[in-house]
């Protein structure tokens, strides 16, 4: 298993460096460094950053899933208000849909309430969970809407902090949402036929949501959510 890790980390580095430039350039393409753009130009840089991007953030959960699996994650924890961190979680996900064509919007809701237990969590690595919930979430099918929401825990009295992603576009049966958990799992259509693959996302940020001693679950009843649920202090 250590061996293993090593060499997803060697090429992991080995991958993501000329992938960095990549995106990198395209940034400065984008800024007309090189003079004016037309708006097909535009367009086209706008998908190379966001295929660059997208291949970074599948090596990363490559390299993390490999570290979790060999206990090389290590939580640095800290007392956390859940609403500052539904703000860092909320411009994380703006800013990875900002180039995404047909575009989405990120709509941020506190169900009502304003007032929650603080977590004694790893904030980084929350905010990165439940980035993997938003990405899984595009990888199912671009939606033009996402909803990012802190919410009260479903059992009353329970001292939990419990994020919410959901895509109220898509509608999924919960074996179906359960099978997503699988690593590099697949989703097929009625005859069979596979239409995508769903990567690494969910199965990290359930692992990282367990590492808190949290957990992370879908629920079908409203399109398709998924919860990331961790303790409160």
């Amino acid at each position: 298993m250590p061996s293993r890790t090593h060499f997803v980390a060697a090429m992991s580095h080995e991958l993501r460096a000329p992938l960095g430039s990549i995106s990198g350039f395209a940034s400065l393409l984008d800024a007309e460094i090189e003079g004016p753009l037309t708006e097909a130009q535009r367009l086209s840089i706008q998908r190379i950053r966001q295929s660059a991007e997208s291949l970074i953030a599948s090596l990363s959960d490559i390299l993390d899933t490999a570290k979790a699996d060999v206990g090389r994650i290590l939580l640095t924890r800290g007392l956390v208000d859940p609403l500052v961190l539904l703000e860092d979680i909320a411009a994380a996900a703006r800013a990875y849909v900002e180039h995404l064509d047909p575009p989405c919007t990120i709509f941020v809701s506190t169900h009502g309430h304003t007032e929650f237990l603080p977590a004694r969590v790893d904030a980084r690595r929350i905010v990165q969970a439940t980035l993997c919930l938003v990405r899984h979430a595009l990888r199912t099918g671009t939606p033009s809407t996402l909803e990012v929401s802190l919410r009260a825990p479903n059992v009353p009295g329970e001292r939990a902090v419990l994020f919410t992603v959901t895509d109220s576009e898509r509608a999924s049966d919960q074996e179906e949402a359960e099978t997503a958990f699988d690593p590099f799992s697949e989703l097929h259509d009625a005859s069979g036929r596979r239409i995508l693959g769903l990567g690494l996302s969910l199965a990290l940020g359930r692992k990282l949501a367990r590492m808190h001693g949290g957990d992370v679950w879908p629920d079908t009843s409203r399109g398709t959510s998924w919860l990331l649920q961790v303790p409160a202090d």
